[in-house]
């Protein structure tokens, strides 16, 4: 019998004392029998790194000496994968707990072309889904037919092909980041693997939603309390884009398209407006990637952005 397939488990740590101990414990009794946990530090100053790398002795522990952002911080294990020639690649928060089953079962379902993710439920209520695994609307930046928020139910617990997912918990053939390449860092937190799982599906793979692997997530533990709603602004869309207001995603990456109106920016609670750059040659089809920008502490509006920076 051939050797179970190696997977590198790599999980971002940022000041997380307050969970990493549960999400240690969760790990122990994982049945896989061919893992490692690849922990990089973002510069944590709460002890939290050295908390884990007691509880896992057998994991890696790569420190930064600043915070790397979830894209570049998965990059840096990503990196330390492939280097040492791991079969997969789950990205993992470290905000979850898991099953002793789940990646088991993750692994069954993948293949040579194929991404696997579970079912992700809230851990404060267990009734409830917490996964952005569903389509993506490309014209307006939101998800769509996912069950975020939702009862668990019979439809949830049915396995389907998707177009995209969060990566708090995705596994990933390790040979899909050599063909495709590493995350786009310029997304420092959130629609990094949005942008990543539409290349990667460009060129064939596959992402299967599998829900008999099951874990639990706490959500937004590395950047506000669930429903703070600055995180990810495009999550919370209350209305239609008003004629000439357009957010495009092309080429996999969140760009202007013209123009943002600046009386609905100045009307965000925290926001200080900034005019959108709109860069040569922006417009319907052009191909030019743009971040969203803050410009002023945390995003607090209701669901818009308050400018965009062209990147071109």
């Amino acid at each position: 019998m051939s050797p179970a397939p190696s997977v590198g488990i790599v999980a971002v740590n940022y000041n997380s004392a307050a969970f990493v101990g549960e999400f240690a414990e969760s790990l122990r009794p994982v049945r896989y029998p061919n893992f490692r946990l690849i922990v990089v530090d973002s510069a944590s100053t709460d002890g939290s790194a050295d908390e884990l790398a007691r509880l896992v002795p057998d994991a890696v522990l790569l420190r930064s000496d600043e915070n790397l952002g979830t894209a570049a911080g998965n990059n840096r294990g990503i990196a330390y994968c492939l280097e040492h020639a791991f079969d997969y690649v789950l990205l993992l928060n470290n905000d979850t707990v898991l099953t002793e089953d789940f990646l088991e079962r993750l692994v069954a379902a993948a293949g040579e072309r194929t991404l696997a993710v579970p079912k992700i439920l809230y851990y404060y209520d267990r009734r409830l889904i917490s996964t952005h695994a569903g389509d993506f609307d490309w014209r307006r930046g939101v998800f769509r037919h996912t069950f975020h928020g939702r009862p668990d139910s019979p439809a949830a617990s049915t396995p389907r092909e998707l177009e995209t997912a969060s990566f708090c918990c995705a596994l990933v053939p390790a040979a899909a980041f050599r063909e495709v390449g590493l995350l786009d860092e310029r997304f420092f937190m959130y629609y990094e693997e949005t942008d990543w799982l539409r290349q990667a599906r460009d060129r064939g793979y596959r992402l299967l939603y599998r829900p008999e692997a099951v874990i639990y997530h706490r959500e937004s533990a590395s950047s506000g309390p669930p429903g703070a709603g600055w995180m990810t602004p495009f999550k919370h869309h209350p209305q239609p884009p008003l004629p000439g207001e357009e957010a495009l995603v092309l080429a996999g990456c969140l760009r202007p398209l013209h123009r943002l109106l600046p009386g609905r920016a100045a009307g965000l609670p925290g926001a200080v407006p900034r005019a959108a750059a709109t860069p040569a040659g922006a417009g319907p089809g052009a191909r030019c990637p743009g971040l969203l920008s803050w410009a002023h502490g945390p995003y607090r509006g209701g669901g818009r952005p308050v400018s965009w920076e062209p990147v071109c």
